[in-house]
């Protein structure tokens, strides 16, 4: 069985992959800044599955394909009117740990000010002591915490959240199952209300057409001033110009973001990461897509993505099958 493995995240762990391989196969590799596109093309005609985040609508119809296994849940990179449609594409997940672990973070280190009171401590203060009487920090327990979206994430934020002691309300496009243990579910049509109550919102919703900058100007003007704000789903789901101007406008008190709107390119390895003057903000915790990224996530997406290639050899069902 022939396999392509196309960019720089999965060819990087060929290695990895074929140990968990037991049938017969022979891997080519090709990182996106591939020259030899010619050879990249040959490899893709002649592939059984292609495993990649990417296909691109100048690709020619690959003829033996089989499966495109994309080794993460986005699928931003995928021209499906350039896949024939027999061909499956399936996802891999793994990932809802390490990203809530990240959201939470994220809340205590906002709640509990822990980088303002290090760093006027590493100044050689102790303002903050409760030994001088310095002013109260927050906690996460009894927070009224929010949700747009339901999704691997939000399960597992949930679960942790409760843990916690955390208030928790889900605005999700889908009905959910009452037994799940949050204070509320929100339609999606009733998010401005959902929103008004909360002292932090995570946005973890997938990005598409319905939710493209869900998160507007006229519902950042209902969150209330002490609202801080976690986006880990798209860049594309938050109007940056209107969070960049309630951040600094203090009309939120923070927010944490993973997510952009300008990523990486071959032209650009080191781009700004929006078209808003982000590094001057004082009030945001900016990180480079990493949430998930962890050793424990990528061995259980490497381990879904063997499954799925030893069940296309063998006819068994695929797991995490993408519905176009």
């Amino acid at each position: 069985m022939n396999i392509l493995l196309y960019g720089e995240m999965i060819s990087k762990s060929v290695s990895l992959l074929a140990k968990k391989i037991t049938i017969p196969c022979q891997f080519l590799t090709y990182a996106e800044s591939v020259s030899d596109i010619s050879s990249l093309l040959k490899a893709l005609n002649e592939a059984d599955v292609l495993v990649s985040m990417t296909f691109r609508s100048q690709w020619p119809t690959p003829i033996k394909l089989k499966l495109l296994q994309v080794p993460g849940v986005g699928v931003d990179g995928i021209d499906f009117k350039a896949i024939p449609s027999y061909v499956p594409v399936c996802l891999s997940y793994g990932h809802g740990a390490s990203v809530s672990e990240y959201i939470i973070n994220g809340l205590l280190t906002f709640l509990h000010k822990l980088r303002e009171i290090e760093g006027d401590f590493r100044q050689g203060r102790w303002d903050y002591s409760s030994r001088v009487c310095g002013p109260f920090h927050d906690q996460l327990a009894g927070k009224n915490i929010g949700l747009i979206g339901y999704g691997t994430i939000g399960k597992a934020l949930v679960q942790r959240l409760v843990a916690l002691e955390c208030f928790i309300h889900v605005a999700n496009r889908n009905d959910i199952l009452p037994n799940h243990k949050f204070v509320k579910y929100w339609p999606l049509s009733s998010l401005t209300e959902m929103v008004s109550r909360l002292d932090a919102l995570v946005v973890c919703i997938a990005h598409t057409p319905e939710t493209d900058q869900i998160v507007n100007e006229e519902l950042l003007a209902n969150l209330k001033s002490n609202c801080f704000l976690i986006n880990v789903s798209r860049g594309a789901c938050i109007a940056e110009e209107a969070l960049f101007n309630a951040l600094k406008t203090k009309v939120i008190a923070g927010a944490m973001l993973d997510t952009w709107w300008n990523y990486p390119s071959l032209d650009s390895p080191n781009p700004p990461p929006g078209h808003c003057d982000w590094v001057s903000l004082p009030n945001v915790i900016m990180t480079p897509h990493t949430s998930a990224w962890t050793e424990h996530m990528w061995d259980i997406r490497l381990n879904e993505v063997a499954s799925n290639i030893h069940a296309i050899a063998t006819g068994q069902e695929l797991k995490n099958l993408f519905k176009r």
